[in-house]
């Protein structure tokens, strides 16, 4: 749980880089898709890939292992995110939480799927949780700053762009 985070590959002109796979470049997922064994990088990568199939085989393997461990349920419910089964995103992420209260990639991932079923509300509101969990954690800042924005909560969203323009001026998603 301490190191679910992403070193290799990162794009560095990104500020979510070190905490969204989203960022991690191509040839890094492709090849930790490819990896021998049976790992949560594996299993992730290959999901985001469209390789569905492989990636909850991968899951299947790691279940005894890694049950007990949120980034384990938090992988499974974004391959289902990914699929755009968003029942079992949403069981599996909440199961992530039910394991570690304060698992904040899940309850960003909560944020993300309420904002794509429209619920915009509790989509906040997983944002907002996640801020309180670590206010330092840029992911949820961005993600929240964005739907503030697509309400024209202006002056709130600026703020937010503005500490995110402070880490890192060259962000694409910041500076869009």
């Amino acid at each position: 749980e301490f190191e679910d985070k992403y070193q290799n590959g990162l794009d560095l002109k990104s500020v979510t880089a070190s905490e969204s796979l989203n960022k991690v470049e191509a040839d890094v997922v492709n090849e930790k898709a490819k990896e021998n064994g049976a790992t949560l990088e594996k299993l992730i990568s290959n999901c985001y890939l469209d390789n569905f199939e492989q990636g909850f085989l991968i899951a299947d393997q790691l279940y005894k292992d890694f049950r007990k461990n949120p980034s384990y349920w938090n992988h499974v419910g974004s391959c289902y995110y990914l699929q755009n089964d968003l029942q079992k995103a949403k069981l599996y992420f909440n199961k992530a939480i039910s394991i570690s209260p304060k698992y904040l990639p899940a309850i960003n991932n909560l944020g993300v799927l309420y904002q794509k079923l429209g619920n915009y509300e509790k989509s906040l509101g997983a944002y907002n949780n996640a801020l309180e969990i670590k206010n330092s954690a840029k992911t949820p800042l961005l993600n929240k700053a964005r739907l503030l924005l697509r309400f024209n909560v202006l002056s709130k969203a600026k703020s937010m762009y503005d500490n995110l323009y402070q880490t890192n001026a060259s962000d694409v998603d910041v500076l869009n």
